[in-house]
């Protein structure tokens, strides 16, 4: 299960994610040694906020990305 985390577009909009909108994705993998993390992609996806949700979690699954930040 990969950690889902809204709190740079939080910072950024002051309110959480909702809606429709072009949502972008920061997919992470941690390094062997757990102490760098290594940028997997960026992911995009247009559409209402849970899909793009949805669709990042199926993606970071696939990748074997172990941490989603929304970017802002």
């Amino acid at each position: 299960m990969s950690n889902f985390s809204t709190r740079e577009f939080e910072r950024s909009h002051g309110k959480a994610p909702r809606g429709r909108g072009f949502w972008g994705f920061r997919l992470t993998t941690w390094g062997v040694t757990d102490v760098s993390a290594v940028l997997e992609a960026d992911f995009w996806f247009n559409g209402t906020f849970a899909s793009a949700r949805k669709a990042a979690k199926a993606e970071a699954i696939r990748t074997d990305a172990s941490h989603i930040e929304v970017l802002s």
